[in-house]
């Protein structure tokens, strides 16, 4: 085991860039070494029955709603503000649910092996009423790692209007470096900062 640990730490140069983002934290004290002890094998097995019936759906949206054709093709520009919201609702959870296939497919096996994995969609992206809580749902793992190792160590909530900004152009880049990622992190951020500052004068007032 130690030599199995000692070449995924000296041999793989992703590892420093993916591995320890997708666990949440830090690597060594995670691998194979949280038992999975908080599921039964009953609700392992209903784990992956849901996991077949978001397959099921996926299917059924692919071949019956044509949300992305309209985004990629460049239809959309033809369409009225009422119809590209109803194409770009349509693409996002499309890719919500698309990652939580992904997610839980490998989680769902690392259930079954005995391994406790995180779970990276906790939260349907119809229940997150804030980009907060999307954020704090949406590849939740991810999230995790930012907040320990970015957020925090930039000063936390005291200089949240600030770190938003260096995290999601972090997030951008971690992504792949283009301009069309750092333009939809800074609109991010545009649209964050007056929710932060509502909930900051919100709790002012409490």
């Amino acid at each position: 085991m130690k030599d199995i640990r000692s070449l995924c730490l000296g041999n793989n140069g992703d590892f420093w860039t993916i591995t320890a983002a997708a666990l949440g934290g830090t690597y060594v004290s995670t691998l194979l070494d949280v038992p999975q002890n908080s599921n039964s094998v009953r609700n392992v097995i209903f784990y992956g029955f849901r996991w077949l019936l978001c397959f099921i759906l996926v299917e059924f949206m692919t071949h019956l709603f044509y949300y992305n054709a309209f985004a990629n093709s460049g239809l959309w520009k033809h369409l009225s503000p009422l119809e590209v919201f109803i194409i770009g609702y349509g693409v996002l959870n499309f890719m919500w649910l698309k990652f939580l296939l992904i997610w839980r497919f490998f989680r769902f096996w690392s259930l079954v092996n005995g391994i406790e994995a995180p779970e990276n969609m906790p939260k349907c992206i119809n229940n997150c009423y804030s980009l907060e809580g999307f954020w704090k749902n949406w590849h939740a793992s991810f999230n995790k790692w930012l907040v320990r190792y970015m957020y925090i160590p930039l000063g936390g909530s005291r200089k949240k209007l600030l770190n938003v900004w260096v995290i999601f152009t972090f997030v951008a880049i971690w992504h792949d470096l283009e301009w069309k990622l750092l333009s939809w992190a800074w609109l991010t951020c545009l649209f964050f900062i007056p929710e932060l500052l509502l909930k900051s004068a919100a709790k002012a007032f409490q």
